[in-house]
């Protein structure tokens, strides 16, 4: 083994998977629902928000497949990430506003889960196109 394997990956595709990795764990904190809970006013104190969010991407991938080979997976991941942080910031205005949680939901599952499915399903594929031979380990 003369061969440094480590020197032989592109930059390119390192900073792609290592941006990917970053971005599943950025929108995965949807998972932290079950601690903060606790905290929130009592009517929002439902576990339904990872199972409606859950729900929402599965209802969102097939109508937003056409959009985002469309769009790209650049845009798609910009596009979905702003629309992930602007529905928990009015989520959270929807908190401090009183109003219900038929409102909360709307935008906290509902337009959340909408941005989660457009920034989640770019990251894997944009790995993927730099390791083609090693989409397992991707």
């Amino acid at each position: 083994f003369d061969a440094n394997p480590v020197s032989d990956l592109p930059l390119r595709g390192v900073l792609a998977v290592l941006g990917g990795t970053l971005v599943q764990m950025t929108l995965g904190s949807m998972y932290c629902w079950a601690s903060i809970v606790v905290y929130a006013p009592h009517h929002l104190q439902t576990n339904w928000m990872i199972a409606g969010t859950m729900m929402g991407s599965c209802i969102w991938v097939p109508l937003l497949t056409g959009t985002m080979v469309r769009l790209g997976p650049i845009r798609s991941l910009t596009i979905g990430s702003q629309i992930c942080a602007l529905a928990v910031l009015i989520a959270g205005f929807t908190v401090d506003f009183g109003c219900s949680l038929a409102v909360f939901m709307i935008f906290y599952v509902g337009a959340f889960s909408l941005g989660q499915t457009m920034a989640y399903s770019t990251t894997l594929p944009a790995g993927w196109a730099w390791f083609p031979k090693h989409r397992g380990t991707v």
